[in-house]
């Protein structure tokens, strides 16, 4: 009984701090199955409508606790070299003011806009006042979920469906501002290789 109840604790601590390791992993999905991100952070994804799923803070105005996941989505790897820790966004023309791309009508948008001069900007603060779609509500943290179904390339001025991308591989800058000095500190920034077949 004592050696029954020591393992059924210690897999409970086990599972408890997996689970504290995992809290905030930028996650990819596809046909409602989650991908695997390799260790080199390379996520292999169909020409097809995906999803990424992040948590964050929450963004609140009325705060002015402006909290937002920044993403870039990059075609050419040589637009990766300006990206350095300790930079301020102003100096990277894809995360510096103002080059936040516009939301929909909705304000929750499935389109991935691919270019080296701006970013999307997600944020959740309630139902009627977000960018994503919400997965795990907290008291001030979220996870939320961006669908993508189109994409539209700033440089070709091409939009159409996923499945009808030419590139091959693409960049996901993806910066969260955790203390908000417009800043890129350490640890605040993930880049992701998707590999597109």
């Amino acid at each position: 009984m004592g050696i029954k109840y020591f393992i059924l604790v210690i897999g409970i601590l086990s599972c408890s701090v997996l689970q504290a390791q995992k809290k905030g992993e930028t996650k990819f999905y596809q046909n409602e199955k989650r991908i695997i991100v390799k260790k080199d952070k390379v996520v292999a994804l169909k020409k097809m409508p995906f999803a990424v799923s992040f948590s964050h803070k929450k963004y609140n105005e009325q705060t002015e606790s402006f909290y937002a996941v920044q993403i870039a989505v990059l075609k050419n790897k040589s637009d990766l070299e300006i990206l350095k820790v300790g930079s301020h966004t102003d100096e990277i023309p894809f995360f510096k003011s103002g080059s936040g791309y516009a939301a929909s009508e909705n304000l929750v948008d499935d389109n991935l806009y691919i270019g080296n001069t701006g970013h999307h900007y997600l944020y959740y603060t309630d139902e009627k006042n977000k960018r994503v779609d919400l997965l795990k509500n907290e008291r001030n943290d979220y996870e939320g979920i961006w669908h993508i179904n189109t994409f539209n390339d700033i440089e070709t001025s091409t939009s159409a469906r996923m499945s009808k991308y030419k590139g091959k591989e693409l960049y996901f800058v993806i910066f969260k501002d955790e203390n908000l000095n417009q800043i890129i500190n350490e640890g605040e920034f993930e880049i992701y290789t998707i590999k597109l077949f």
